[in-house]
This record gives C-alpha cells, sequence and structure tokens, in this order.
C-alpha cells in the first residue's frame, strides 16, 4: 500500500472506530462545506513573444467536519485545482484533483494527538513568516497567493501535550516533501518559455528531479515549545526538512555563457544561439538537500497595538549560483511588526525584515549577503461590511524589488464574495523579481460558499 493510500485508509478506519464508538454521551455533530473560487486575469503590459497574455483558474474545495465535543473531530477534504494560460502562439493547462486538509483529531486534558494530509501553521507575523516553513508551498504562481493559499498539506502525526500553561508539539512526517514548482511553458516557471523560443532548436533542456519516498531516510521532523512570560507569548521550534527555499537547488554540467538568469531571459538566450549548435542537451537536475531551521516567535502589546515578530536560523538554506549550481549557507533572518484593529473595521500591520547570508559567496545569485525591507498590510471593511478595500505590500531595499496587491471585495451576499484588483511586480536588473517583473496582471474574481 503506498503512502498516500496508506494516509487515506488510516484516516477512514479511525473515523469508523470513532462514529461506531456509541457508548459516548456526546452526540455526533456534523458540517458540509463547498468553496468554489475562480480567477480570471491579463497582462498589463503586451510583452509579445511567448509571454502569457490571459490567465485563470478555478479551485473547489468541498469538505466534511465531523465533531464528538470533548472526544475527536475529523475533516476530509479534496482540492480540484484547473489553470489555464494563453499566449499569442499556446494555451496551458494543468489540472489536479488532491486529498487535501484531511485528518482525524483525538482530544484528551492533557493532549491533542492528529493524524492525517495536514497544514499546520507557525509563528505569529502576517503572511511574511520566516518560521512557517512546515508545509511545502505551490508557487506556480509565486506571491500572486495568500501564503494560506500557497500552503500545500503533507502526510504527518501531530501530537500536543498541554501542562502548566506550556504545550509542547511533535510533528512527524513518513516522506520528504518540496514546493510545488513549474520548470517550462509558463511566466512563473523556472525556465520560462525556453521550450517555445526553441521548439525546433539544437539544444533541449530537460529536468530531473529527485524522488522523495515514505523512508526514514526522508522522514521530515519538527518540534515546538510554546509558553507565556509575564504578557508575552513566545515559542522555540525546530524543523529537520528537504530544501524550501523558492530557489529550486539545480545541479547541472558547468557551460561557460550559459547560467541560470540567461536560460530564464528569452531575450538574452536568443542572442546566444549562434552558439547552441555546438553545445549538447542540457539535463539539469533538481535535488532537495537537507535543511534544519531553528525559531523563535513571540506576541504581546502595547496598548492599542500589537507587537510580533520572528527569528529564524538556517544551517543550509539553498542559494542559486551562477552555471546551474546551487549553494547551502548558513542563513539568519527576523521580522517585527505592529498591527492594529482601529475603529470602523480599519486593520494596519506593518513589518520590518532584515536577512543575513553567513559566508557569503559572491557567485551567489539575487541575493545580496544583507537585504532589509519592510511589508505592510491595510484592511478596511465598510458599507454595512458589503465592502472590503485591501492593500498588501513588500518591499526590498537591497535588491530593489517590491510587489502590491490593491483589491476591492465586494459581498452581495453573505456566502459570496466578487474580487477586483491588480497584481504589480517590480524587481531592479540582476533581482530575482527581475525574472517575473513582466507578469504584472488586472483581475477579477468569483468566490462562493455553499
Amino acid at each position: 500500500m503506498k503512502g498516500p493510500q496508506l494516509i487515506i485508509f488510516l484516516n477512514i478506519f479511525f473515523l469508523t472506530m470513532a462514529i461506531w464508538g456509541s457508548s459516548f454521551a456526546q452526540p455526533l455533530e456534523y458540517s458540509l462545506k463547498n468553496e468554489i473560487s475562480i480567477r480570471g486575469a491579463t497582462d498589463l503590459r503586451d510583452d509579445g513573444g511567448e509571454e502569457d497574455t490571459s490567465f485563470g483558474r478555478l479551485i473547489i474545495r468541498p469538505q466534511l467536519e465531523l465533531e464528538r465535543e470533548g472526544v475527536f473531530n475529523a475533516k476530509l477534504s479534496m482540492k480540484g485545482d484547473y489553470i489555464y494560460a494563453k499566449n499569442s502562439d499556446n494555451d496551458m493547462d494543468q489540472k489536479e484533483v488532491k486529498l487535501w486538509d484531511s485528518y482525524i483529531k483525538f482530544k484528551r486534558d492533557a493532549f491533542e494527538f492528529s493524524l492525517g494530509n495536514m497544514i499546520v501553521s507557525w509563528g505569529k507575523a502576517d503572511e511574511f513568516s520566516p518560521v512557517d516553513e512546515l508545509n511545502p508551498q505551490d508557487l506556480r504562481e509565486l506571491v500572486f497567493m495568500d501564503l494560506d493559499q500557497r500552503k500545500r498539506p503533507i502526510p504527518m502525526a501531530q501530537l500536543k501535550v498541554y501542562r502548566g500553561g506550556q504545550t509542547l508539539e511533535f510533528i512527524v512526517s513518513p516522506k520528504g516533501n518540496h514546493h510545488k514548482r513549474d520548470y517550462f511553458d509558463t511566466d512563473w516557471a523556472v525556465f520560462r518559455h525556453y521550450l517555445d523560443t526553441f521548439a525546433h532548436g539544437p539544444v533541449k533542456i530537460k529536468v530531473d528531479e529527485d524522488h522523495l519516498t515514505y523512508s526514514l531516510r526522508d522522514i521530515e521532523l519538527g518540534m515546538r515549545w510554546s509558553f507565556q512570560i509575564h504578557d508575552i507569548d513566545l515559542a522555540l521550534s525546530y524543523l529537520y526538512l528537504h530544501d524550501r527555499s523558492p530557489y529550486p537547488a539545480l545541479k547541472a554540467p558547468k557551460i561557460p555563457g550559459i547560467t541560470v538568469d540567461v536560460i530564464t531571459d528569452g531575450e538574452r538566450l536568443k542572442g546566444l544561439y549562434q552558439l547552441l549548435p555546438y553545445l549538447s542537451d542540457l539535463s539539469v537536475g533538481v535535488e532537495y538537500p537537507r535543511d534544519s531551521m531553528f525559531g523563535l516567535e513571540f506576541d504581546t502589546t502595547l496598548g492599542s497595538w500589537g507587537l510580533r515578530g520572528e527569528a529564524v536560523y538556517h544551517t543550509g538554506r539553498v542559494f542559486l549560483e551562477n552555471n546551474f549550481s546551487y549553494c547551502q549557507k548558513g542563513y539568519f533572518q527576523y521580522i517585527i511588526g505592529l498591527d492594529r484593529f482601529f475603529e470602523d473595521n480599519l486593520y494596519l500591520n506593518m513589518q520590518f525584515f532584515q536577512q543575513l547570508i553567513d559566508a557569503y559567496d559572491e557567485n551567489i545569485m539575487f541575493d545580496p549577503r544583507v537585504d532589509t525591507g519592510f511589508t505592510l498590510k491595510f484592511d478596511w471593511t465598510f458599507w454595512e461590511e458589503r465592502f472590503d478595500l485591501s492593500l498588501t505590500g513588500f518591499y526590498s531595499l537591497a535588491n530593489e524589488m517590491w510587489y502590491v496587491n490593491p483589491e476591492l471585495t465586494w459581498k452581495p451576499r453573505d456566502n459570496l464574495y466578487i474580487l477586483f484588483g491588480i497584481h504589480s511586480i517590480y524587481g531592479d536588473e540582476g533581482s530575482y523579481f527581475d525574472l517575473y517583473d513582466t507578469n504584472s496582471e488586472v483581475y477579477i474574481g468569483l468566490r462562493i460558499i455553499i
């Protein structure tokens, strides 16, 4: 029995046993919900060539929740995900149906034990969280989806032990996990539209990914200790995972003149077209090396303001180097922020972050040794809570790259949301966002909860 099949079987088995236990005095309660979200977007810039000009995404998430108060609760959820992109030459679509955030949880006064395919959130920061690395992410739209939408569930067992106002949490995932990303044929792909640019060219690039399995060799672990000192909520955490960097750990033969940033830039690659016949096909490996993460998080209040922050140290964070190679470096990052709820349903969150790469190598692409930046989140609900205006932003000083997302949501009914917004992204030459700053878009969306 394969890993995913085993998780489904165990969930069904324990759920059946819990329902069958009729000796419980508490009644069994259940709820059904289906969430449907649709978004259509068009590029703000006409870049010609193979750039996508329009984009659509449909997500359907039905779920069933069962609860016997004080004893157990269970959740069974599926996710159907359809992506469509169109450019002047080709259409692209992707389909995925997957067991989503599903688990069985047994409760007692002193502990909770959960088993399933789960999403777990750690950290105190809002949206930009250095500590919250347990679940891999869907990077097929990079930052154009919120963090909670990007997270992907992983199979795990979770134990929480409560004692004296403290919580000890232990997590074991029986397999290795990694981000979901595209390598070709989309505006967000690692190699962008290379295959379209040189569909009949003399050089072909293929990607050979490491295969992570259900085994002791690929197991992932997490521990977290939450406690309080005076009015400060604190937590210390440790994660032993496979790489969670936004960069793929590329490994390929070094070819003079052919670097990662060149391959991802169709125009620059075309300039090397005359050299390509002298090169052989290029096989790029993608590895998932180990990384240990030590985290600290806190949360308190200063008058009417909330003060929160996080810090994390990675022993082996992945960074890209030229010539299709990667390196692992010690990496420290912290974030500290203030937030407040004002009258008239107004919310403001401001955060400051810094990051430092240990034993810096000048061959590292995209990231300077030290970077400083800011994040901003503004949200205002008005007109009898039928409208919501929000602004989310990110700015990196050293890289000179930014991202902003203004959005207006109209709620004509309690279960119906209509969204209008802009995703705008920019990166100075040589920065990571420079690869994607032609992807800014205007969008309209629909969200229905049944």
